[in-house]
């Protein structure tokens, strides 16, 4: 909102004029305690009636609403209106005149390079709202034919390439034997500088040209590398319509051109967790183009879109050929060897194996495969890609699978905080654009979160997004555990088996271990029968998949049936090499359980649901432990202790929304001295933020981080386990 307000943003008046707009247009979201934009940031306006705008629109609102579409769509000089084509008459003019006035006015703005621009964004938005008296379109043109008449199209969009941007907001008001020349160069242009501006011209070029024109298929193909290589999947997204009109009516062979528009269209999909050509792409495109077929299967492997059956190659991957533009293996998009261990990553190890060793007679690929294995169990698109692919992995950009592999990463390191902002960001990101249910894990995962810091009613809200046909391992342990601690016991156990079953007969293995932990943990005490059949389902998986996560999970499965401390602690350190803070914590509960020397285990355990900020769930598995040993559970510091009467006084004027210069003011010291105070703060009770530090303050939760245990301290002369210094990989 200060952005759009620019310098009104400390004017009340301002402030809730846009707030009005924005309960008017329903331009809000509440999402998980929090509220958010439910549309683009530039429609954030001002009210009809507000001063700022009638000020504006005083001498005529014709031309200002025709000033603010022109600003909106490209850049903008004051020559450009000066030197308009006469067929624009008196509207030129007008312009001219308006332009004048609102420099004197201050409210258009004038940048180093001549730009205009508003001063205030929102009345900008608001103009934009009113019915304009001439046509846009037409005055874009007239910019556009101001210049081409003097240099040709051609040339014009090689030294001019910000008038793409007028052409194709002009749209039919320019004639295509000047729009697309000017188009083609200025994309050519701007490539290598403004990928953004370069992307709009391709579209706009591609959606005059003809679907079977020669050249079509090679701008389409420009077009689709660009966005790939600066990680613009919505933009690649965009080329659909042209993308479709090429395969029902093809041209002429142009050495791969639309395989690869169409295999770029259906991994950016991935990336935007939207289902690849979403039924668009006729049968015969499959069998002409494998890869499309295997990436749309691929999506319901990584929880995006429903699973279906694997295509049949119709042929031996060393004939593939490479539209890449080079060997196989060379471009930016995976082969169909890849494909396939992309897919095997979420299967048995056989599978796995038999992909990889095709992969490697293929292509001498040689994937990481623990980093896939461990993606793929968490449904991380990007971190498997980026496991196959290595250098060649194209950028994730602001894609909803970028934002999702952000969130996988802080949940396994115990940034639980930052993880449930990505869930809210993953989830705007969706709604604002109307499509399809996506982030269906981001979903599971935040309902993960909540579950265990004992907000139940958040969870269920999560897990109520996700359609009951979404089959994957991470959604069914969420539903495990908020169905658990919501006191339906059985049903939740019941479910979980039926979850268990159908992922294995959809082959989605990874992630199944911890399910199956989850439901020993639940039935261990009062289902002894169910407890020994999940270890017997537990050793089955590990024989099957033989990763190190199913491992882990049988060793503390082991631990906790068969007393086995060393198991656990094997498992303990197996967890904190991958950074898998959450599986950390539960070692340290069964190891404060069977381990010779409860105390540091309790002790590490503690810390980390303070640090995890867990709720009931958290605390009552680790008095549960602490019980059965018959040892006191260690006490969490209070607000007070250890902390100064100046840092209490300090975090007092935080709690209460101070400024650094307004608490400055009071402790008769400098803004600086405030931040280092405030720095040491944050680096001494582990709080990330000001509205972190308070909230800590006001729940009575502050406490700096205790002393981490010695290496004497850890069973059997190993290293103890405060030791963890950090995530050691996705």
């Amino acid at each position: 909102m200060r952005r759009s307000l620019g310098p009104l943003a400390g004017n009340p008046a301002a402030v809730l004029s846009v707030l009005a707009a924005l309960h008017a247009d329903g331009g809000l979201v509440d999402l998980d305690g929090c509220t958010g934009l439910a549309g683009a940031e530039d429609d954030l306006r001002l009210t009809a009636d507000a001063e700022p705008l009638r000020r504006v629109t005083a001498g005529g609102t014709d031309t200002a609403v025709v000033l603010a579409g022109l600003l909106h769509r490209a850049e903008l000089r004051p020559t450009d209106l000066y030197g308009l084509d006469p067929a624009c008459g008196a509207l030129a003019a007008d312009l001219g005149r308006t332009v004048d006035r609102l420099v004197r006015e201050r409210v258009l703005t004038l940048d180093g390079d001549g730009l205009l621009a508003f001063a205030v964004p929102a009345v900008a938005a608001a103009l934009r709202t009113l019915a304009p008296g001439h046509d846009v379109r037409s005055t874009h043109a007239a910019v556009v034919r101001t210049v081409t008449e003097r240099l040709g199209p051609a040339t014009t969009g090689a030294c001019h390439p910000p008038l793409a941007d007028h052409v194709a907001a002009a749209g039919s008001a320019l004639h295509d034997g000047v729009a697309v020349p000017l188009l083609l160069a200025a994309a050519a242009k701007d490539a290598r500088s403004y990928h953004p501006r370069a992307a709009r011209a391709y579209l706009s070029a591609l959606r005059r040209l003809p679907s079977n024109y020669p050249a079509t298929l090679g701008v389409l193909r420009e077009a689709a590398e660009l966005g790939l290589g600066s990680g613009d999947h919505a933009g690649v997204l965009a080329l659909g319509e042209p993308i479709l009109a090429g395969l029902e009516d093809p041209g002429p062979s142009d050495g791969g051109g639309m395989e690869f528009a169409t295999h770029a269209w259906g991994l950016s999909s991935l990336y935007e967790h939207r289902v690849p050509c979403d039924g668009a792409v006729p049968r015969a495109v499959h069998a002409r183009m494998p890869r499309a077929a295997m990436l749309a299967a691929l999506g319901g492997r990584y929880g995006i879109g429903p699973l279906t059956p694997w295509p049949a190659a119709p042929r031996p991957a060393s004939a593939e050929p490479g539209p890449d533009g080079g060997r196989r293996g060379s471009g930016p998009l995976p082969t169909r060897a890849e494909l396939r261990t992309l897919a095997a990553a979420v299967g048995s190890h056989e599978e796995l194996a038999r992909a990889v060793h095709d992969l490697r007679t293929a292509e001498g690929g040689e994937p990481a495969l623990g980093r896939l294995r461990d993606a793929a169990a968490y449904g991380d698109l990007v971190g498997a890609l980026d496991a196959v692919l290595g250098e060649r992995c194209v950028p994730a950009g602001h894609s909803a699978a970028g934002g999702y592999h952000a969130m996988v990463r802080d949940y396994l390191a115990g940034r639980w905080d930052d993880a449930l902002a990505a869930a809210r960001g993953i989830e705007r990101r969706g709604r604002a654009r109307g499509g399809p249910d996506t982030g269906q894990l981001a979903r599971a995962l935040a309902a993960e979160i909540h579950c265990f810091r004992g907000d139940l009613g958040r969870a269920r809200e999560w897990l109520d997004l996700i359609p009951a046909t979404v089959v994957h391992p991470l959604v069914a342990r969420a539903r495990l555990g908020v169905r658990y601690w919501s006191g339906q016991q059985d049903a939740a156990l019941e479910e979980a088996w039926r979850d268990v079953r159908r992922a294995r007969d959809s082959g989605l293995l990874m992630g199944v271990e911890r399910v199956l932990v989850r439901i020993l943990e639940f039935a261990e005490e009062t289902r002894p029968e169910q407890a020994r059949q999940a270890l017997e389902q537990l050793a089955a998986v590990h024989a099957e998949a033989d990763t190190a996560m199913s491992r882990e999970a049988l060793l503390v499965a082991r631990g906790v049936l068969l007393r086995d401390a060393e198991g656990a602690h094997e498992a303990y350190r197996s967890a904190e090499r991958r950074g898998d803070r959450h599986m950390m914590l539960y070692c340290c509960q069964i190891l404060a359980e069977v381990a010779e020397e409860p105390q540091p285990w309790l002790a590490e355990a503690a810390r980390d649901t303070h640090l995890l900020s867990l709720g009931r769930p958290g605390r009552v598995l680790l008095g549960r432990s602490a019980q059965r040993r018959n040892v006191p559970l260690p006490r969490g510091r209070s607000a007070r202790e250890g902390l100064s009467e100046a840092e209490v006084r300090l975090i007092g004027m935080v709690a209460e929304g101070g400024t650094n210069r307004q608490i400055a003011a009071r402790l008769a010291c400098s803004e600086k001295t405030v931040e280092q105070r405030l720095a040491r703060l944050f680096q001494r009770t582990g709080k990330r933020s000001r509205v972190e530090l308070a909230a800590a303050w006001l729940d009575g939760s502050l406490a700096a981080p205790a002393p981490a245990p010695g290496p004497d301290a850890a069973p059997g002369g190993a290293a103890g386990p405060g030791t963890w210094s950090g995530p050691a990989g996705g």
